[in-house]
């Protein structure tokens, strides 16, 4: 269930810290994680890793390296 600040923040378009003004605590999750979590697949991604030991977690991380610079190889080819 997504937190009340959270919700109201989405529903009105502004940060879930907003309403949290005065309050020491920096919000637990700013608008680019929002943002992340609303993606359907990333989110999968996020929940099955969530749930891997520590290696398996890095291995995914390296997956993800290796893949983002396969795609900045292709890229400055185009260049």
């Amino acid at each position: 269930m997504t937190e009340p600040p959270v919700a109201l923040a989405s529903a009105v378009g502004v940060e879930p810290g907003y309403f949290l003004a005065g309050v020491e605590e920096s919000p637990m999750l700013d608008r680019e994680a929002l943002d992340i979590l609303r993606d359907e697949t990333t989110s999968a991604i996020a929940r099955k890793s969530f749930r891997l030991p520590g290696p398996e977690k890095r291995m995914i991380l390296n997956i993800i390296d290796e893949l983002e610079n396969a795609r900045r190889a292709r890229d400055q080819k185009t260049i």
